[in-house]
């Protein structure tokens, strides 16, 4: 009887492979098991096949891919380790515990193992693929672009490298090239519906309403419990004006993902464009709860508080922005204004001051305020 290894579906991106061939029942019952939806089950078959033969390489490395299945990927990491002890060439564990490090954002571990990947088998288009997803992750989109230029050298029908090199062109700010390989990634495999969210927000970008919009609605009619589509129509209807029908998506993003900070702060914005001030101010409570690290968003709460004319609110979050990033320029010119306006020209000089020295251009203000 010939040894299966356990076959693990695509995970988003990383692309995990199959292993082969055991005489174990026991390596058998798994695969049974996992085909019919218990890898609970398969997993303690496997167990067992390993209390007969512990240097199994096949069971670990199969064990691997079961835990990964089911998101357990440190313990999926000690299978690997486990079956690259015993066989240190093993060009499927090194690749797949290295798409396990990508996961959990160990990525110069990741990077080491498709290196080592490659070092064994230099036509791996997958280990270069994943490679390039590194090298992304960490915007070295240079080194991406060549890993996936290599990649395709090497599997000229490889759609997701099409792809994946789509989008750190778009992220090197060659739009031309990104929409090229966003094109020939959906050529090869049309079904990929995921391009589509990515070749939608390029063309919004460019400002091709209508194409993103086409785009995108593909993307969710495929993807409805994507928050991601939904928020980049938001954004596109908000550009257009389509306001009432911009929040609606937004707000559906929110109820898809309720942890992300700068959907309630694009939410936030339309609701001022609608003159909702107070919801707005209340998104923007959200957003820092989930993010307080950033200025910004303190920043566009003052513009909010401003507008309901809270001069002493608008202040206290300049003061904020300013606690997280001392060099903000910006909220010293701003909280400068409004001390200006309470009065207060000694700390509106001072302030003005320091956003100069930060680089911006306050020559008037200063001149007009600060005798």
């Amino acid at each position: 009887m010939k040894k299966i290894g356990l076959l693990l579906i695509l995970i988003i991106t990383i692309q995990f492979v199959a292993y082969g061939q055991s005489e174990e029942d026991y390596i058998e019952n798994g695969l049974n098991k996992y085909e019919k939806g218990s890898i609970d089950d398969a997993i303690l078959e496997l167990y067992k096949a390993i209390a007969i033969n512990p240097n199994d390489e096949v069971s670990y490395y199969d064990l691997g891919l079961l835990n990964s299945k089911k998101g357990d990927f440190y313990q999926a990491l000690n299978y690997y380790n486990k079956a690259i002890e015993i066989n240190p060439k093993s060009i499927v564990a090194i690749y797949n515990r290295g798409c396990v490090y990508l996961r959990l954002g160990s990525n110069q571990e990741s990077i080491s193992d498709f290196d080592r990947v490659l070092e064994l088998d230099s036509g791996n288009a997958m280990a270069l693929n994943n490679r390039g997803l590194v090298k992304f992750t960490i915007k070295n989109y240079k080194g991406a672009i060549d890993d996936y230029d290599r990649a395709i050298e090497i599997k000229p029908d490889y759609a997701r490298a099409f792809w994946n090199r789509g989008n750190a062109k778009l992220e090197s700010g060659d739009n031309e090239g990104a929409g090229n390989d966003f094109d020939k990634s959906l050529t090869i495999n049309p079904k990929n519906f995921e391009v589509y969210l990515n070749r939608g927000i390029l063309k919004l970008k460019l400002k091709d309403f209508n194409g993103a919009l086409s785009d995108l609605n593909l993307f969710i009619e495929r993807y409805p419990e994507n928050a991601d589509g939904y928020y980049f129509r938001a954004e596109l209807k908000f550009s257009k004006g389509n306001l009432d029908s911009a929040i609606k998506d937004c707000s559906k993003a929110i109820e898809l993902k309720p942890n992300v900070a700068i959907f309630y702060i694009n939410r936030s914005l339309i609701k001022t464009r609608l003159g909702d001030k107070n919801g707005a101010i209340k998104d923007l409570d959200i957003a820092i709860e989930l993010n307080p690290k950033d200025e910004n968003t303190f920043l566009i709460r003052a513009s909010a508080k401003d507008d309901l004319g809270d001069l002493v609110g608008f202040i206290q979050d300049c003061d904020k922005a300013i606690s997280v990033n001392q060099n903000f320029g910006l909220a010293y010119a701003n909280r400068g204004l409004a001390k200006q306006k309470l009065g207060d020209l000694e700390g509106a000089c001072r302030d003005l001051k320091k956003a100069k020295e930060l680089g911006l251009k306050v020559d008037e203000d200063i001149e007009k305020y600060c005798k």
